[in-house]
């Protein structure tokens, strides 16, 4: 009875910790989702400069500065339909389905139709040539490269046709000259270029996004793993009435949903960039600290199997256990890989005093790092090769850590001879 009742306290605290990791995500997710809503910020921001420059500008171009020709009907009828897009987000005035249509006539009436017919009409002005530039410009900053190109030329040729039918070619002629054409096509390929690099700025956020979400997926796999190992034992010793085994099991499952817990908050500070508010620090041993990471981790046998462990120097260390056990486990996965790369090496673990300064020092025998990438290992999102499981994310982490405890992380390398991480600590005995 003993051993069920601590297994319903360890499971009923496992299903809690991994309900709240669920709630993080889902915390996460939203925050992303909810930052990245670009589209209909764009529509809001851009509606709202035409609700003020509408009007504003007519009161500029008929009164302060008049211009040979305005248009109270065309300004009104812009004026309208950026009152539509910006309260559409909350009232809803277009329906769903109809909407991305209606915004984009909008902007092709609002940007390339208008200034166009504008510039046509005041024949060609320098205040109009300007406008029509910073539209063509506004124009593909709010939308795609495709869709900015559409958009500008169905506006640009429906004021056009617009004014011949109604005034004849002579009205429009000068849109054709060389010098108009040259204009217009340097400040078209260069708003084509702006567009191009910020469609490339997102790219590379969603790839960012991608592989913290690989990293994090396979960070988690790991203990899963492993607390589908216990879970078995749990099965097994409640068939053969083992009270000790089913209690190891439900402490190792503990173990493993508290590992989890604070691998997702360690990987969200690393995303959100910012050090964990509460941390639980103690002073452990370095001794400790090695066999909590080797007893607790489920590295497989025969990676074990290749760590020699020598305790030159056994200092004492005054940080968040999780934290400092998670900087371990990254440098000892980095080198397994490594060495399962070239299918060859071992790895050492020391712990010495160098220079009156304590190390903890991971050692590889792989020499998988080359010289050139030394100066960027530390980068987040920096990966060697393509085809490496990690994602970049693991050493970045472990810089934050040793930097948080005011300690120091560097590397040496031989290129195809050994790999070198040196933590040095500050302080301690």
């Amino acid at each position: 009875m003993f051993a069920i009742h601590i297994k319903d306290i360890t499971l009923r605290s496992g299903i809690v910790k991994v309900i709240d990791i669920i709630e993080k995500i889902k915390k996460q997710i939203s925050n992303f989702h909810d930052s990245n809503l670009v589209s209909y910020t764009k529509v809001r921001i851009v509606s709202l400069i035409g609700i003020i420059g509408f009007p504003l500008y007519y009161i500029f171009w008929k009164y302060l500065f008049p211009q040979p020709y305005e248009s109270e009907v065309l300004r009104f009828i812009g004026f309208t339909v950026c009152v539509v897009l910006f309260f559409h987000s909350w009232l809803r005035i277009i329906p769903s389905s109809y909407f991305s249509g209606f915004a984009f006539i909008s902007y092709t009436y609002i940007l390339p139709f208008f200034f166009t017919y504008m510039l046509i009409q005041n024949q060609g002005g320098m205040v109009w040539q300007l406008s029509m530039m910073a539209s063509l410009l506004y124009l593909f900053i709010i939308m795609s490269i495709g869709n900015a190109t559409l958009c500008f030329f169905l506006g640009f040729f429906s004021a056009a046709i617009a004014s011949l039918l109604l005034q004849g070619y002579s009205q429009i002629h000068f849109l054709f000259d060389g010098e108009t054409g040259v204009i217009y096509g340097f400040t078209f390929a260069g708003a084509i270029l702006l567009s191009h690099g910020h469609n490339i700025i997102q790219r590379e956020r969603l790839e960012a996004a991608k592989l913290v979400a690989g990293n994090l997926a396979h960070e988690i796999r790991t203990p899963l793993s492993g607390i589908c190992l216990e879970v078995e034992q749990i099965k097994m010793a409640c068939k053969g009435g083992d009270s000790v085994l089913l209690s190891d099991a439900c402490k190792a499952i503990d173990n493993y949903t508290s590992h989890t817990y604070t691998l997702i908050n360690n990987l969200l500070s690393e995303i959100c960039m910012r050090t964990p508010q509460h941390q639980k620090k103690v002073i452990l041993r370095v001794s400790d600290l090695i066999d909590s990471v080797l007893k607790n981790y489920p590295f497989q046998k025969e990676d074990k199997e290749k760590i020699d462990i020598n305790i030159q120097h056994n200092f004492q260390i005054y940080a968040d256990k999780q934290r400092i056990e998670h900087v371990v486990v990254n440098l000892i996965k980095n080198a397994i890989r490594a060495i399962n790369e070239v299918s060859k090496g071992k790895i050492k673990i020391i712990s010495r005093k160098e220079k009156g300064k304590n190390q903890l020092v991971v050692l590889d025998t792989a020499g998988t790092l080359r010289s050139d990438i030394m100066p960027f290992i530390f980068f987040p999102f920096f990966s060697q090769t393509k085809t490496t499981r990690g994602n970049g994310l693991g050493l970045s982490f472990c810089k934050k850590v040793i930097d948080d405890m005011r300690g120091r992380i560097f590397c040496k390398a031989i290129y195809k001879k050994r790999t070198e991480f040196i933590i040095e600590f500050k302080g301690g005995k």
